[in-house]
């Protein structure tokens, strides 16, 4: 099952009221396109799982980790390397397509303390989540845009994808019948959330925006309330569509 569009758009708000500010303590793997993240909020411990696998794209909260494989793939050991113990400062879902951006401040493995008393130098990353069904893939990129490692699998359309080239988007959906006429907008609550530019590498000026988007009763997130917070995401109903017509081309595509 893949996550639509607009089903992201409402993950990714639960995601930044429930989770942000919170700390990546572990990054576990469940196979090598599917990872969770384990993160410390003030007084809390949450886990946000990743799944790149293909025609099963999804991000959001599971209620604990998963069992470890013997040998965890280089990208997961990747991860481990950079961005276990940074934080996460935003996390935000492309307007245009289903592309997650994560991003972190973390210490550069790399460096090497001069005196005993120096502060670790602070370095900005990006994780790309790209759940694009068939081609599905987690870019981590440096705050130059480069590429540092991605995970196993082919990606969308031919950009460069080797590490320490420089990360470029996906090519965008196709054009659907409710794109030339224009979004709909059914008369329920408003869901905030955030857009980003698509190829801006972390650490530069933010040119991000915030945008309305009207909560469909067909695409609604089941769950049981938490001490007074909004539904946690944690189980997304199995029976509902993938998405609305205006995500019919994002999910075809091959």
């Amino acid at each position: 099952m893949n996550l639509s569009h607009h089903e992201i758009k409402l993950v990714v708000e639960e995601v930044e009221q429930v989770l942000l500010p919170a700390r990546i303590q572990k990054v576990f793997e469940s196979s090598p396109k599917v990872l969770v993240l384990q993160l410390r909020a003030p007084g809390q411990t949450h886990y946000l799982l990743l799944s790149v696998e293909p025609d099963d794209t999804r991000l959001h909260i599971v209620e604990s980790k998963p069992r470890q494989p013997d040998h965890p793939s280089a990208f997961t050991m990747q991860l481990r390397k950079w961005a276990q113990g940074a934080w996460i400062e935003s996390v935000e879902v492309l307007e245009t397509d289903r592309i997650v951006h994560l991003d972190l401040q973390a210490i550069d493995p790399d460096w090497i303390p001069e005196r005993e008393d120096e502060k670790a130098p602070r370095t900005s990353l990006r994780l790309v989540v790209e759940l694009l069904g068939q081609h599905p893939t987690i870019f981590l990129i440096d705050k130059k845009g480069r590429i540092i490692g991605r995970s196993q699998g082919r990606i969308l359309g031919e950009r460069p994808s080797g590490v320490e080239e420089r990360y470029q988007s996906p090519p965008p959906p196709p054009p659907t019948a409710d794109d030339e006429k224009g979004p709909t907008r059914p008369s329920n609550a408003r869901q905030t959330v955030r857009t980003a530019r698509r190829d801006q590498a972390p650490g530069e000026a933010s040119t991000s925006v915030v945008q309305h988007v009207e909560a469909r009763p067909e695409q609604r997130i089941d769950a049981p309330r938490r001490r007074g917070r909004r539904p946690a995401l944690t189980a997304l109903r199995r029976s509902d569509e993938p998405g609305d017509s205006h995500d019919a081309g994002r999910n075809d595509r091959v």
